[in-house]
């Protein structure tokens, strides 16, 4: 009995992975240097959408043409700009780095569980050019991989990109 689930179960799965459904993107890469590079294809990810960048707060959070705000998921940067705490070191590099990587580009937005924060932002992974920019903050130590659960899709990819920054 326990042999004909195990190959029930099996069977299953192989049939679930040979019709092309998978729990992550069939095309999501993760590359030597561990940046990670994605290509949507059609249907996938439904929730994501594309948005120019129209400035830049700090270094993990933007703003859209449209006026809504977008705080990036799976990072934490040094503060400069928040109304309780002081500016933080390096948080004036972490900026400018997000400047020169997305101010003025469309960027496709990739949503996870959750759709806002608190304080009413978008919470999304941002990719511009096939690169999620919040994995290249981290490699590049203008940011920390923090996970807020459930939004974690990433979180794995992200803890081992700041091991290596």
């Amino acid at each position: 009995m326990l042999i004909s689930l195990v190959l029930i179960a099996a069977a299953a799965a192989a049939a679930y992975s040979l019709n092309g459904f998978s729990a992550r993107p069939r095309n999501l890469e993760l590359t030597q240097t561990a940046r990670l590079s994605y290509e949507p294809q059609f249907g996938e990810r439904a929730a994501a959408a594309s948005a120019v960048i129209r400035r830049v707060i700090d270094g993990d959070t933007i703003e859209l043409e449209s006026g809504e705000r977008v705080r990036y998921l799976g990072i934490e940067t040094p503060e400069v700009v928040h109304p309780a705490k002081p500016e933080e070191c390096f948080g004036r590099e972490a900026a400018a780095r997000n400047t020169e990587l997305v101010l003025g580009k469309t960027a496709r937005l990739e949503k996870d569980v959750s759709d806002r924060d608190r304080y009413g932002r978008l919470l999304r992974y941002v990719w511009v050019g096939g690169e999620m920019v919040n994995l290249r903050l981290i490699e590049e130590g203008f940011a920390l991989a923090l996970a807020y659960p459930p939004d974690t899709e990433y979180a794995g990819e992200f803890a081992a990109a700041e091991k290596g920054a």
